[in-house]
């Protein structure tokens, strides 16, 4: 028996002796450090703020008011109640563009509650940092700030706006706070800024419904999955909107392209950036295959809607050529990439609401009617594949009846997949 040997057999029964509440005593520090995360889950659970909601009609200004400094306060309140000294000693956060809940697009409206809220955190809570909503700012950002504004019915049958917040814990990827209120209809400015009022198509794809659905989620749950995977790439598209609301179009371009090679980039903004980028540079070719790729993935996401502008109360197209003279283009292409992919689509007619709805149904379906007309002029394969429909007024995005710009998108045609019927 080797020396080794011999000293462990010595020393086994003492050995054993020590190893026994020294066993014990980890046991009890692995215990009493899994009731420790359990009960700081708890209570962090516990600790999500109350989402506040304003019902009360107000005016525009005091409403924002009221819904801003809902949501610091609440995020105030979890911090101390969670026991964090400091969590908000300039935290930073950046806000990404608040957007129309219906139509997906920024307008002057929601340019001027954003304007409101971030001028609003940056002047009384200097504990939040508010940085530009930029690829190179968001690694210094704990929380991205959303928010829509919605058009309702409110009291006696007038027409009001919802604001919504909500702020978004990026390194969590959950709800930290949400506020809302109810302001008034005065007169507001709906206009698109330019990119959205130059738009071909209505940007509402699963990465703008995630956003929208992240700002309606209560706090302490988490943001919609499709929103939160693709912040980075919502920083680099909003970096390249700036560029084209701005008409630096090359830059524009430049930066959509970027913006597409990033992580979650492959979605409809970016594919219409580089058309509408391009079409600004007179670069026909890659306008082209660039609304063909819009094409192609508005399919793929069954989220395809095309303004094509008619004259009132026709199925003639707008008169003036340099809003339609890309519609032969935007029809070739539309046609050729369904009729690549083999699907079969529901064609939908859709009007503002001005006349009466009867109207407004037989004027659509005539309209959408056209459009199928063109497609199988251009590709008779899809012959078999089209159904037409019109849906008047009663689906409108804006809904205000102006007939120009402001609700451009309630003069759309929508393309839904739908499947083919059996063959004979």
């Amino acid at each position: 028996m080797s020396r080794h040997q011999q000293k462990a057999q010595h020393a086994g029964p003492h050995a054993r002796r020590h190893r026994l509440p020294e066993a014990r005593l980890q046991m009890s520090r692995l215990l009493t450090w899994i009731t420790a995360c359990a009960a700081l889950m708890l209570m962090a659970t516990a600790c999500a703020p109350v989402p506040t909601a304003y019902t009360q009609e107000q005016g525009l200004d005091q409403a924002l008011d009221q819904v801003t400094e809902s949501l610091v306060s609440q995020l105030k309140k979890q911090s101390l109640m969670l026991n964090i000294p400091g969590q908000l000693s300039r935290t930073g956060m950046v806000v990404d563009p608040v957007l129309d809940s219906e139509s997906g697009q920024q307008t002057s409206l929601t340019k001027r509650v954003e304007s409101f809220v971030t001028e609003r955190i940056t002047s009384k809570h200097a504990e939040l940092e508010v940085l530009p909503f930029l690829p190179s700012q968001l690694p210094r950002a704990q929380y991205v700030l959303t928010g829509t504004v919605k058009g309702i019915v409110g009291e006696q049958g007038r027409r009001s706006w919802r604001l919504t917040l909500a702020l978004t814990d990026l390194k969590s990827g959950k709800v930290s706070a949400q506020s809302m209120a109810v302001a008034r209809d005065d007169n507001f400015d709906l206009t698109p800024v330019r990119y959205y009022r130059d738009s071909p198509v209505l940007l509402l794809d699963d990465a703008i419904k995630g956003y929208i659905n992240t700002t309606n989620t209560v706090p302490g749950q988490l943001a919609d999955k499709a929103y939160v995977d693709r912040v980075g790439a919502a920083a680099a598209i909003n970096e390249a909107n700036e560029s084209y609301n701005g008409e630096h179009y090359r830059e524009a371009l430049h930066k959509y392209k970027a913006a597409e090679s990033t992580q979650g980039g492959e979605q409809l903004r970016t594919h219409d950036g580089i058309y509408l980028s391009s079409s600004k540079l007179g670069m026909k070719s890659e306008s082209e295959q660039a609304f063909a790729k819009l094409v192609q993935r508005g399919i793929q996401d069954n989220a395809l809607s095309i303004r094509f502008l008619f004259s009132p109360g026709s199925t003639n197209f707008w008169t003036d050529p340099s809003m339609v003279s890309a519609y032969p283009m935007w029809i070739k292409q539309l046609a050729l990439v369904t009729a690549a992919t083999n699907v079969c689509m529901d064609v939908v007619g859709h009007t503002s609401p001005t006349g009466t709805e009867p109207t407004n149904r037989k004027l659509s379906l005539a309209r959408a009617s056209t459009i199928a007309d063109r497609l199988i002029a251009e590709a008779p394969a899809l012959n078999s594949r089209l159904v037409s429909h019109g849906k008047g007024s009663s689906e409108n995005k804006v809904g205000i009846g102006t007939d120009d710009s402001r609700d451009a998108v309630d003069r759309r045609v929508e393309f839904k997949i739908v499947g083919c019927p059996p063959k004979p």
